[in-house]
């Protein structure tokens, strides 16, 4: 290994030109020789763990395999970074026709190598309602600004990775200009130019590959784009091509301001009290977040020509209608109070609140009628003794007293419960909930004033602006509907005032269906929630060994019932020669397929009536038949099932050509060992009152199977392939027909097999240095395509590896079997089975640098278990001692020295469904690292 003195150091650029000119090696397409990790090198990196099953039968599993390539990187990021009216008189706080106003824009060269960056002239800068007088630029923060004209086409030269210059337009507001209208200025002409003073991430925007000068649909003389510099380090365009970006500003002429709240809520399911098949004491607890937006809100961003500035949320005046007798932090005066609504839904009664209200915020009830709006009721402070009375329950703040809700802040912790007491019958009920917000906009005035400002939960807009940002209903609005409850008492069914708090019977286009506030409608939507009992036993149990009883919701049936139970088993790991080609799919994921070994469950069917039963006959079905709901083409065609009971076997193929159509054929069945003239199902001639009969299924995946924890195609964007489900039905034949029919007495169980649970997922993400530390890079994320990863030296590449075990949860069923994934260990080596991160990768003939292409990070290893650990290797092979004691946890940047070697251990159990991550971070080798080394 070279020595790197200082003297060296000073003379090393040099010298590898040097060999570079006199061994003709400039045969590379691209640039071969940046200093660090070489440009096109690529990291190739897939991980592999071991885990047991509840049974201590081992498993073997491998990652998609991530490869990320190291190249010179282009980028670009344009951001607005302020706005300045130079007009000092007559007002310097309103926007008029004729100031003077200024357009400060920061582009900044997020590449790894020296570039140069165009700016447009003044004819080329989108305006409107401003005349343009000068276009400026700036290389020193601000200080000093020098007129375009002074450069040379434009072009400000040589400007360094992650430096920035200043852009400013100046101009002069139109003097036709009117109160509402919008003064903007588009610096570059990419994606949508939607941007905010307040926001640095406009992917829409920023880092866009720059369009060919012949292309008809750019025209490069309005664009801020990069240049190759003659100044570069490396020479060449760079991979990812030159790069372009640009921003908006956008400021209103006597813009007015706006407080923009968004109440959030979502409910935490159903308690059904014990009693699974009454409804009417099943408790629905509900929280409810309240936020107000600033300008940088997603939501917000999205608006086109919104005429508002975000302000902060005040309160109205709520004189007289509210007693505050009782209450533990009573506000001040009713004169600026924000209030939060809740109404109780149809079919339930308030219960109690949950938890302890936010700071400064005090539970209110009101008994008015649903048909007096909730800011026109009455409240109190002490819940009424009769909790069936409460009509709405709510949260009211002084913002006179502590102060107006800050734009940008959020308040979280409001939450009550309701018991459905309502019902009647026993039968699946919606119940359809929403919630209110009433204040007003900061006008800088003592006490609330400015714009009224209203929200209802379901969606993610602010102050029930519509999608595009104008304004939807408020609580002023009269709308006609069929009022199907008669909440108002006078026999009229089609018209009701509000109906956006108080529908218990809301359109489905109304209605937040995923709980999690993602409506799209106008004004609010409903929080959706099914109440249904549980399902009745059947007369005829089958199910899992020793658990006939068992309730499942396979196949995502809902209620989970007891035709829907299950038992998972895994088929032992393939060996690598067993596994069929090709092994990888789409994106390095796995697409091979084997011939798994067979699985025999063992199932067990109960008599629970006082009196025996006769011929049980036991027989497999397809997931779709008796409306099971499951999907035929999930078990595939040659799968062979084999029944037995006592000394009686029975042998089935199955066949599937579409989702619907699967068929078991009956192939033999043997007595004593002897084969029958004509082959028949099992019979169970006697099952006893209140007694198990025990059976096995044996279950033979045909060659060609995949593993369960690939995508289906080995494509990501495809679904999991999963488990293999065989349901097995126990009847009794009632009506004499033979075969099994609809009207017969049966229980179906799913006996599952997984080839492999266990799934690892291995994901890659580029972070970069923005100055203020390292930062994740845009269109470079964990979600990202591996081909658009290019991370350059001094880049550090984080990988996450997400352990799932993907094998079906016990949800919301009992007693089913499942498959826990225990004493897991994944081991990630950069030096072996294909994967080189820890490697030199560079021709020792032509740079023999014996320098490592990829630097742990200290610190930069993490595991989401609880108890797990992690343990450091180099590639002499000495371990470290644990994470902790990082004075081991070494990184000195050689092939033997460095780390080389991760191995988690300690990952006790994960259970169905669950997962955890491991991430580590490796810094691509650079220059700075070079020079950087203790000689």
């Amino acid at each position: 290994m070279k020595q790197h003195s200082s003297k060296m150091k000073k003379r090393y650029i040099p010298l590898i030109g040097a060999v570079l000119a006199g061994a003709s090696l400039f045969r590379f397409s691209l640039p071969a020789f940046a200093i660090g990790t070489s440009a096109g090198t690529d990291l190739v990196n897939s991980a592999t763990a071991t885990y047991d099953d509840q049974d201590n039968n081992s498993y073997d599993v491998t990652s998609n395999q991530v490869t990320v390539t190291v190249g010179k990187i282009a980028g670009i990021t344009n951001v607005p970074t302020g706005f300045t009216d130079n007009t000092t008189a007559p007002d310097n706080t309103t926007i008029l026709p004729g100031d003077s106003v200024s357009f400060d824009f920061e582009v900044t060269n997020t590449g790894n190598d020296i570039s140069d960056i165009f700016i447009p002239s003044a004819s080329n800068i989108e305006v409107e309602n401003l005349i343009i007088t000068a276009v400026q630029y700036s290389t020193d923060g601000g200080a000093t600004f020098q007129a375009r004209s002074t450069l040379t086409n434009g072009i400000v030269p040589n400007v360094d990775e992650n430096t920035s210059i200043i852009v400013r337009v100046v101009g002069t507001v139109s003097n036709t200009a009117a109160d509402g209208d919008s003064i903007s200025v588009q610096l570059g002409d990419t994606g949508t130019n939607t941007a905010d003073l307040n926001s640095t991430d406009f992917p829409g925007t920023q880092n866009q590959p720059d369009i060919d000068a012949t292309a008809t649909t750019d025209v490069q003389a309005r664009d801020v784009r990069t240049l190759t510099s003659s100044s570069a380090r490396v020479a060449g365009t760079p991979v990812n091509g030159q790069r372009e970006a640009s921003a908006t500003q956008i400021v209103t002429v006597g813009s007015a301001s706006l407080a923009m709240p968004r109440i959030e809520k979502v409910n935490a399911g159903v308690n059904n009290s014990g009693t699974g098949a009454d409804l009417s004491d099943d408790v629905i607890t509900y929280n409810l977040n309240l936020d107000v937006a600033g300008n940088s809100d997603p939501q917000v961003q999205g608006y086109t020509d919104f005429p508002y500035n975000a302000a902060d949320l005040e309160g109205r005046d709520y004189t007289g209608q509210f007693t505050f007798t009782g209450a533990a932090d009573p506000p001040a005066d009713e004169t600026n109070l924000i209030l939060i609504s809740d109404a109780i839904p149809a079919n339930t009664t308030f219960n109690s609140l949950t938890g302890s209200a936010p700071t400064g915020w005090t539970p209110v009830y009101t008994i008015d009628p649903l048909t007096t709006p909730a800011d026109e009721a009455d409240w109190v402070a002490t819940a009424p003794a009769d909790l069936t009375t409460i009509t709405r329950v709510g949260w009211v703040y002084d913002a006179e007293t502590d102060g107006a809700i800050a734009a940008g802040s959020t308040v979280t912790g409001f939450g009550f419960s309701v018991t459905t007491t309502g019902l009647t019958t026993n039968t699946a009920t919606a119940i359809y909930n929403i919630a209110q917000t009433f204040g007003s906009t900061d006008d800088d005035v003592a006490g609330a004033g400015g714009l009224i400002t209203y929200d209802e939960s379901g969606d993610q807009n602010p102050a029930n602006l519509n999608d595009d940002g104008t304004f939807g209903p408020d609580e002023t609005t009269t709308t006609a509907i069929t009022d199907v409850n008669d909440l108002d008492g006078d026999g009229d069914t089609t018209e009701i005032l509000n109906v956006y708090a108080y529908d218990n019977n809301p359109a489905l286009a109304n209605q937040d269906i995923n709980n999690n506030n993602t409506g799209t409608s106008p004004a609010g939507e409903y929080n959706t929630l099914t109440v249904a009992p549980d399902a009745v036993a059947s007369n005829i149990l089958n199910g899992p060994d020793s658990n006939p009883n068992a309730i499942g919701d396979i196949f995502d049936v809902v209620p989970a019932d007891d035709n829907h139970d299950f038992q998972n088993l895994a088929a032992p790991s393939p060996a690598p020669a067993d596994l069929t080609e090709p092994t990888l799919g789409v994106a390095g994921y796995d697409n091979s397929v084997y011939d798994p070994a067979p699985l025999t469950f063992t199932n067990t069917v109960n008599n629970p009536a006082l009196s025996g039963i006769s011929n049980v006959i036991l027989e497999p079905i397809a997931p779709s038949d008796l409306g099971l709901t499951g999907d035929d083409l999930d078990l595939p065609s040659g799968t062979q099932i084999t029944i037995a009971y006592g000394n009686r076997t029975a042998t089935y193929t199955y066949t599937a050509t579409t989702s619907t159509d699967g068929v078991f054929t009956l192939n033999s069945s043997t007595t004593g060992g002897t084969t029958d003239g004509t082959p028949s199902d099992i019979v169970i001639p006697t099952i006893a009152s209140r007694s198990n009969i025990s059976y096995s299924v044996a279950v033979d995946l045909p060659p060609g199977t995949p593993l369960s924890t690939n995508y289906v195609d080995g494509d990501p964007a495809n679904d999991l392939v999963g488990g293999f489900p065989v349901p097995i039905v126990a009847y009794v034949d009632d009506n004499g027909t033979a075969g099994l029919q609809a009207a017969d007495t049966y229980n179906v169980t799913v006996d599952q097999v997984y080839t492999g649970y266990l799934q690892l997922v291995k994901e890659a993400r580029v972070l970069r240095n923005n100055g203020t530390g390292y930062r994740p890079v845009a269109g470079m994320g964990y979600g990202d395509p591996n081909s658009a990863k290019q991370p350059a030296p001094g880049d550090i590449l984080e990988y996450r590896i997400t352990y799932t075990n993907i094998s079906e949860d016990q949800g919301s069923g009992t007693s089913n079997g499942l498959l826990q994934a225990d004493d897991i260990e994944i081991t990630e080596d950069g030096t072996i089975d294909g994967n080189n991160w820890a490697l030199d990768n560079d021709d020792p003939a032509e740079d023999g640098d014996d320098l490592i292409d990829t630097l742990h990070v200290l610190d930069g290893a993490d595991d989401s278990t609880t108890g797990s650990t992690i343990r450091y290797f180099n590639a002499a092979g000495a371990s470290s001692t644990n994470q902790g004691a990082f004075s081991t946890e070494v990184n000195n940047f050689g092939v033997t020295d460095d780390i080389t070697k991760y191995v988690v251990n300690g990952i006790t159990r994960v259970s169905p469904g669950s997962s955890g991550t491991f991430t580590f971070q490796r810094k691509i080798t650079s220059q700075e690292d070079i020079e950087n080394l203790t000689p």
